[in-house]
Parts: C-alpha cells; structure tokens; sequence
C-alpha cells in the first residue's frame, strides 16, 4: 500500500491571500443585532436587487404578504412597493422596532404589521398569497429556513400561494488551501513556551470556518448534495446523510471541501454564493481534515455528510475517505464533535456521563421545571414526592441556590425549552443512567420539541460542557 504523503503549511498557494477568514461552531448561535451586520447585507446590491426583482414578479397589487425574519424591513419593503395589501413582518431580534421607525419615517407603516416573536409562535388574521423571508446562511439551511419555510406554508400560505426562495439547493466541492491550515491550524500542532496546546487542535478541526474561495483553490468540479422545493409539499427530514464520490484527475493538494448554496428566487431570478459569484455578503462553508494530503491521479474521494435540523439547530459531522485505483483505503478522516447521527444504540448506549454532585443535580432539576407557571411552594411539594428523604433544609437550599440563579424568589420565570431541557439533562448525570437511557427520559418529558437522536446530541454536549468546566477550560 502506499502510504499517503503529507505536508505541513507554511505558505498558501494558489490566488490571493485570503483577506479575512471567520468561523464559528455548530450548532449556529443566533447573533445578536447589531447595525454593521445588517449594514454588511443592505450594502449587498446583488442580493438586495435579486430579491427586490423577485418580489415585484412575485408579489401582486392587493396581496397578503408574509415576511419571515424581516430584520431590518427590507423585503417587507420591498412588499409593499410592489403593491402589497398588508405585510406581516415578522421578527424576533430587537432590530424590528427600528425597522417600525424606518418605516414609519419612509410613510410605509400603514400596510406594514411588524411582529415580535418566532414565526412558530405567532397566528395570523389571514392568509397570505406570498411568503417571503431571506433565512439564508452561508450553508443555505443553517438559518432553519426547512422547518420555518414548512411551517409557515402550512399555517400562512393560501392554497396554490406562492413562495420566495421557492427552491434551495447545497452543493459541495473539494479544495486545496493550504492558508487555512497555516493560520488556523497547524500553530496548534507545536508546543508554545513548552506546553502542548493540542487540545484547541481537536477544536480547530471540528470547527466550520466561513471564507470566500475563488476558483483556483477548487480542484473538482462541485456535486449537487441536497436540493428542497419550498412550496405548500414542503417536507424535510430531520437527519440528511448522503455520500459523494469525486475522482482525482490530477496530482494536487486536498485540504478540505466546500459548501455553498443555490436559491431560485422565482422562476427567472436565482442568487448563489457560489465561488463564481464572486464575494458578497455570504461566505462558503469550509470543513477542514486532518491533514494537507498529497492526492495522486485516480485517486477516488468519498464525502459524507450528515446534517440533523431542528426549529433551533443545525448540526453536522462529516467524514472523508481517499482510496487508490485498486480501492485500497490510504486515509479516514471523520468529524468527531459531534457523535455520528446513525451511530447504533448499542454503541453510544454504554457510555456514561460524567457524575455531577447531588445538590446540582438537584438544582438543575429545579430550573429545568421553570416553565414560568411553577411557584416555590410547589416545587417543594414536588421535591419531597420525588424523595421523601430530601430534609427541609436540603430542600430550601436547592431552591434558593435556583431561584437565586434566574433573579426570582416567588414564581419561576419561564427559561426556553432548549435550556429547561440542559438542565433536566444534566440533573440526570448521577453515574449511573447511561446516554440512551437519558435519552429516552428527555424525549418523553419533549415529545413534540426533540427526537431521540437529537436528545443524544444535546446529551454529548452537556457532557462536553460538564468535562470543559471540570479542566478549566
């Protein structure tokens, strides 16, 4: 077998230096508002003009419009210049009251309803003959626009209704950029001031990083991964797994791969932030290896890359595996952040999480009932049915030490579903349940929120967490 070269970088080949390269983990955290980052989108011209071409072509005199994320109120805008009725804004940042004055100030505030709140969450008056909504990520899906788009067509959309981006596909090609691996990488692999800091290797190759990469760093040509119709049929599946082959023609340098989207707007209107789009206000997704590897002529590449979205999540892990001719494996690369979304309950069942102290395990049971109806006294009363042999001063503690936590002594405030279920996750982590078993008792406490796939992966981050707190990190 020949063994599969590799290279250490010191120098990016190939284009320009990168000018300025992001990145940020998965699950993607909403960012906060803030004026710069929407200046960076208005400033957009193609993406600003591509949707205000499509929404004059989709939207007619007297409609009902329906705007998901309106952020700074620019489709909405857009609407209603088009000849929009009534426009629904809907948005859960802080940045809509602006857009109310902006267009209150623009003398556009009497067909424009803005809403505060998850699209989710929020009812309507009436149907909509257009849903219109910009939720596109780097990725295209990170934003939740799958599940958002599904429901809103759903709950908003008249029969036959129309929708823009009415089809989002994510594609994928491999890359040599040996840029990345210098600055963000490879410093990780040698001790500094004598210490070994290979840990923040580990987090640095489980990291997505956003950057624009022109044509010259793309060695095949891309492979279509996914492609959604968004209409009133809309289904997605929670998990997406799919593997792409992708044959070598050439002697070059893999580094990693690539993913960017393709919306079609309307029929005759599509936006892309494709390498050949050039750079504007979305970047391309890199998924780093391991290694800079040496690939020969007819060497073949496998790519698989699971995706599990929720209302809340997108999360991902990825593998790649380089064969010879002969189909002789030579490398295996596999993202290990996160735990494989097919991975067999037997093989994640057995690992258990690491053991919390009792009386944290009972706060974090405390806080995970806050739902913002609970009072003290009742919880109490829930505390000594649940183990009678809690004393009463254990008990006031507990509470205390929670109610202390959120800022409240009376009625518990009502914590996200997403964190009420943190911390029900971790008042599980006695030593003794392991990861399936926790699994099943969150999924029966959030049926309708969480599938038992996706209370593991919540579960490998707590514990993720629980190990980070117990080292300092």
């Amino acid at each position: 077998m020949d063994a599969l070269p590799t290279q250490t970088s010191r120098h990016q080949t190939g284009g320009a230096p990168l000018e300025e390269m992001r990145f940020r983990e998965l699950p993607f955290a909403k960012l906060k508002d803030r004026s710069y980052s929407h200046q960076r989108l208005l400033a957009d011209q193609t993406r600003c003009e591509s949707f205000r071409a499509a929404i004059q072509e989709a939207v007619k005199p007297g409609d009902v419009v329906v705007d998901l994320g309106t952020g700074s109120g620019l489709l909405a805008f857009f609407a209603v210049q088009a000849g929009a009725r009534k426009v629904y804004a809907i948005e859960l940042g802080p940045i809509v009251r602006y857009a109310e004055r902006i267009a209150k100030r623009n003398k556009l505030d009497d067909k424009i309803e803005f809403i505060r709140g998850v699209s989710y969450d929020i009812e309507i008056p009436e149907l909509a003959d257009v849903v219109i909504g910009e939720n596109l990520g780097s990725l295209g899906i990170e934003e939740n626009i799958l599940p958002m788009y599904q429901d809103a067509a759903r709950r908003f959309l008249k029969p036959g209704g129309r929708m823009l981006p009415n089809k989002l596909a994510v594609s994928i090609a491999l890359v040599s950029d040996t840029g990345i691996h210098s600055r963000y990488i490879d410093p990780w692999r040698s001790k500094m001031y004598g210490i070994d800091f290979d840990t923040f290797l580990h987090i640095q190759l489980q990291t997505l990083f956003l950057g624009h990469f022109d044509d010259e760093r793309i060695i095949t040509l891309p492979q279509l991964y996914s492609e959604s119709i968004l209409d009133q049929n809309l289904s997605y599946s929670e998990t997406t797994d799919k593997t792409l082959q992708f044959d070598i023609d050439r002697p070059t340098t893999l580094s990693g791969f690539i993913a960017y989207f393709d919306a079609s707007l309307t029929d005759s209107i599509r936006i892309t932030n494709a390498p050949s789009s050039g750079k504007g206000s979305w970047d391309q997704v890199y998924f780093p290896i391991g290694e800079l590897l040496q690939l020969k002529r007819g060497y073949k590449i496998s790519v698989r890359i699971k995706f599990y979205t929720t209302r809340s999540d997108v999360i991902v892990s990825w593998r790649v595996t380089i064969a010879q001719e002969n189909g002789e494996t030579v490398y295996d690369y596999r993202s290990t952040r996160y735990p494989p979304l097919s991975m067999p309950a037997d093989l994640i069942g057995p690992i258990k999480p690491p053991e919390i102290d009792p009386e944290n395990r009972w706060i974090a049971f405390v806080l995970s009932r806050f739902d913002g109806s609970i009072s003290r006294e009742q919880l109490k009363d829930m505390l000594h049915a649940i183990d009678p042999e809690l004393s009463g001063n254990f008990i006031e503690r507990t509470l205390d030490l929670a109610f202390t936590y959120v800022g409240t002594q009376s009625i518990s405030p009502e914590l996200e579903v997403s964190e009420r279920m943190n911390f029900l996750i971790q008042s599980h982590f006695d030593g003794l349940l392991c990861c399936d078993e926790i699994a099943e008792i969150i999924w029966t406490e959030f049926p309708e929120t969480f599938s038992p796939s996706h209370a593991l992966l919540r579960i490998q981050q707590n514990i993720e967490q629980c190990v980070a707190s117990a080292i300092g990190v």
